[in-house]
């Protein structure tokens, strides 16, 4: 099976052999290259993605029979910070660069 990788993914897969080689991937290994990504100081919300995109690639190929299981599955992914939580839409309203409440309706 021919697969072409994204550079999202190509990283942690450039040091096999052969295609393979991509049944030998463990969870160990993914849990490695995250380490190195949060060294080299990337953003939490690049972690996830990158992690996002390999466990997708695995979960093709799980589907596809050519890997037994999906390594990516139980790594932890960094948190992110979206401050979804902190301004509810239904609640606050931005108006001239600042958070003010909504007005009440009676």
């Amino acid at each position: 099976m021919k697969v072409k990788l994204s550079s999202r993914v190509s990283a942690p897969l450039s040091g096999l052999k052969d295609t393979s080689a991509i049944r030998t991937v463990s969870r160990a290994h993914v849990i490695a290259w995250r380490k190195d990504m949060e060294t080299r100081s990337l953003g939490a919300a690049t972690i996830r993605r990158k992690l996002s995109a390999l466990s997708s690639l695995f979960d093709y190929l799980c589907e596809r029979n050519a890997v037994a299981g999906n390594p990516v599955d139980g790594v932890k992914r960094p948190t992110t910070n979206n401050n979804e939580a902190a301004r509810p839409p239904w609640v606050m309203r931005r108006h001239g660069g600042r958070w003010r409440p909504l007005p009440r309706i009676r």
